[in-house]
């Protein structure tokens, strides 16, 4: 039987809760933000999780449920573009502040998996620099 040699960890969900207690807050708090009356729970979250990427998930809302106030046609790419721009950027300002704890043992199985001789490596389709902070910030003695 072969050996292990490396684990690969996702980021989001895995190494850390990224989505309901990351993006789901910088989303509502963007909306706040613009001024728009709009809050995800967690489990409305988790059914628009179902639609693949942000920007689509607010438009998506948007057309089934609205913002509280009109948004015209004429405007809702931009705003969406402008929406999601600021919640990237309230994401990543989680992650770099170490708001988002490591989920559970997560710490203390890759230090042990490291002190076994195992290469670790993350893998995500999160933005590069929100990924970055992760893996050199929050996770910064633990060699990738």
């Amino acid at each position: 039987m072969a050996q292990f040699k490396a684990i690969f960890f996702d980021q989001d969900g895995v190494i850390i809760d990224t989505e309901r207690d990351g993006h789901r807050v910088s989303f509502n708090e963007t909306f706040h933000e613009f001024g728009f009356d709009v809050d995800w729970d967690v489990e409305y979250y988790h059914e628009l999780l179902q639609i693949a990427g942000g920007k689509e998930r607010m438009k998506h809302h948007l057309h089934t449920k609205g913002f509280g106030k009109e948004v015209k046609p004429e405007d809702e790419d931009e705003l969406i573009k402008a929406l999601h721009k600021r919640k990237t950027s309230m994401f990543i300002e989680m992650i770099e502040s170490g708001k988002l704890p490591l989920r559970p043992g997560v710490h203390r199985f890759m230090k042990e998996a490291m002190d076994a001789g195992l290469l670790l490596g993350v893998c995500t389709t999160s933005n590069e620099r929100a990924a970055h902070a992760v893996a050199y910030k929050i996770l910064a003695d633990i060699q990738f």
